[in-house]
């Protein structure tokens, strides 16, 4: 057996594979940008179709964006510390290993302008909060299914949120 040429020829498989991979990386890239655009452009009723299938795709816990709904059903200014904080007292990362500070950023940025707005505040940074009308209103049935879930003893389904 000539393992000098076999180490050759597993060296030029690894980088083909690599290369593969790269191209692959790419193409999931560009498609996950695709899928972003198109659901920012889906009617509101399937919106929150749109919003799992992101979660799902993007490795967020299932239901991020109606747990930041809920987080937001007050129709209070918060930043995403507040916000943050809040699900992580609720137990909605759990299954986190690191700050999920990030996700809940970019979730507050794919759910705007339709369901948040935000402004700027010079003490505190970025400010968001739920829009008013359909949004909130949305976020405090929500809110209120979540609280009869949990009065009755039953452990949160971020599912039932959206």
């Amino acid at each position: 057996m000539d393992y000098v040429r076999l180490l050759d020829e597993l060296v030029r498989e690894h980088q083909r594979c690599q290369e593969r991979r790269l191209e692959a990386d790419r193409e999931l890239a560009r498609l996950l940008a695709l899928i972003r655009s198109t659901v920012r452009l889906l009617p509101a009723e399937h919106q929150s179709r749109g919003e799992h299938i992101l979660d799902r795709l993007e490795n967020r816990p299932v239901g991020l964006t109606a747990m930041i709904r809920l987080a937001l059903s007050n129709g209070a200014w918060h930043t995403p510390r507040d916000i943050r904080d809040a699900l992580v007292a609720g137990g909605w990362f759990a299954a986190y290993t690191s700050d999920p500070l990030p996700s809940v950023h970019t979730t507050l940025k794919r759910m705007m302008p339709e369901t948040v707005e935000s402004k700027a505040d010079s003490g505190r940074g970025r400010l968001y909060r739920l829009r008013r009308g359909e949004p909130l209103a949305r976020a405090r049935a929500g809110a209120q299914r979540l609280q009869a879930i949990r009065q009755a003893g039953h452990d949160p389904d971020p599912a039932l949120s959206s």
